[in-house]
């Protein structure tokens, strides 16, 4: 009789990072870069009343601005970009400190965000220490309705990434 092995993950490794995307420009186009971060609440009510947001971001890894790409696409993000977030001990719900970000570059204004998702590790893992995940993000931002993209609703949005169970 096989049993599997019990142990569980101490932290999950996501890479291999995809994204079909809506152009966000007026030109049909969209500058897009990948952010994986997370947030902590202010750590003083002082600098909460004096702030306009009540959290810090805290950016644990971030991909090169790609600049031009015409949309809707599927943009892959740099290979090379590798997350190790640590697990609470437990393999049910969102894995946390750890927040998928696609966002737009602007120049003249503040970056906007394309989608924003968190890994759900719930379903994960049932039978492998690696698996290639594909899901539509938690929050999809407005869709421009430019000519690029008709035809292109929020359900078009998809993120697709690898997740690699890491053991002690």
């Amino acid at each position: 009789m096989c049993i599997r092995d019990r142990r569980k993950p101490v932290k999950i490794r996501l890479s291999n990072f995809k994204a079909t995307i809506p152009a966000m420009d007026r030109g049909g186009t969209t500058d897009p870069y990948l952010r994986i971060c997370y947030k902590t609440p202010k750590a003083t009510a002082t600098s909460a009343i004096f702030s306009v947001k009540d959290y810090d971001r805290h950016v644990i890894a971030q991909t090169q601005v790609m600049p031009k790409v015409r949309c809707p696409a599927e943009i892959v993000f740099d290979q090379a970009l590798t997350v190790t977030a640590p697990t609470d001990g437990t393999m049910v719900g969102q894995l946390p400190r750890c927040t998928i970000e696609c966002m737009d570059k602007d120049k003249m204004s503040r970056d906007d965000w394309i989608f924003i998702h968190d890994v759900d590790l719930t379903w994960m893992f049932a039978h492998t220490d690696e698996e290639r995940v594909t899901v539509h993000p938690r929050q999809v931002h407005h869709i421009e309705d430019l000519r690029a993209n008709a035809g292109f609703t929020t359900a078009s949005v998809l993120l697709s990434y690898t997740a690699t169970a890491l053991y002690e």
